[in-house]
């Protein structure tokens, strides 16, 4: 049986902050996403320095089966339905709002329509912040994207080598240059 260290693996630079495999680790990452690093996740995704914290940092653990995607989609739905509870008990869907907060306009509560434009420090996380809702919103639609494009790759395995866009086709096929090609390849370029 081949062990990991017959392949040319250089494992001893392995990064610090590399997440770790299995069931427990990912029920672990999925709650602290949905108690508290999730709560920017709208601002987040797309930030490469925000993501790490933001974003769910799930995928792995979909990807080598460790949590299945429903179970996922499911306990977002159920954070969500508690997040929706807890602002109904504290009056309508207005957040709890601090003595001395100067988030917003001067004497605003923050609700749905009125969400502040600064990230939200993990510290200052309450289930009754507005900004839960629209993030957990976004988690769902994208585990939900997930899905749609795997199916799409399945049922058009062939779409990974040609163009979406037919009209593409043709375009450049002239201009491939092999020396470019292999700068990129050994990550030569940009000097």
């Amino acid at each position: 049986m081949m062990d990991i260290r017959d392949f040319s693996f250089d494992i001893a630079h392995r990064r610090e902050e590399a997440q770790a495999g299995g069931e427990n680790e990912a029920w672990n990452c999925l709650s602290s996403f949905l108690s508290y690093r999730g709560v920017n996740y709208s601002r987040d995704l797309s930030s490469p320095l925000a993501g790490w914290d933001g974003c769910s940092r799930i995928s792995p653990y979909l990807t080598w089966g460790c949590i299945s995607l429903r179970a996922c989609y499911q306990a977002a739905l159920r954070r969500i339905m508690e997040i929706r509870a807890m602002r109904r008990e504290c009056g309508g869907g207005k957040s709890m709002k601090k003595e001395g907060d100067k988030s917003g306009k001067e004497g605003r509560k923050r609700t749905a329509m009125n969400v502040r434009s600064t990230p939200i420090r993990p510290e200052e996380v309450t289930d009754f912040d507005a900004t839960w809702l629209g993030s957990l919103n976004s988690f769902t639609t994208r585990l939900r994207w997930r899905s749609h494009f795997m199916q799409k790759l399945h049922d058009e395995p062939d779409m990974e080598k040609r163009n979406l866009a037919r009209a593409y086709d043709g375009l450049r096929e002239g201009d491939f240059k092999n020396e470019y090609f292999t700068a990129w390849k050994d990550g030569q370029t940009g000097r």
